[in-house]
């Protein structure tokens, strides 16, 4: 069935179809199913019901979170100190 109104790609709240495309591709509808009930369980961005969907920046941070993604840290964060080259 060709979907009339695919969402654009910075759609905000996206349904569960959308996010299976852009999660896991890969996997199968019942598969993905399995895996968004055992997130739900961990915490995982719920439905919101008057968008109809869940909110995607919600769902990406939970993501990183969940599976370890480690932000980086730019040169203004980090703490400048002398340099010890294995003094004490």
């Amino acid at each position: 069935m060709l979907d009339r109104n695919p969402p654009k790609a910075d759609a905000l709240f996206v349904e569960d179809g959308e996010l299976h495309k852009r999660i896991a591709p890969h996997l199968g509808d019942k598969s993905f199913r399995a895996a968004l009930k055992a997130w739900s369980a961990e915490g995982f961005p719920p439905t919101i019901s008057l968008m109809r969907g869940r909110f995607w920046p919600d769902v990406k941070a939970w993501l990183h979170t969940r599976y370890g993604r480690r932000e980086y840290i730019g040169p203004a964060e980090v703490e400048d100190r002398p340099e010890n080259f294995g003094g004490h």
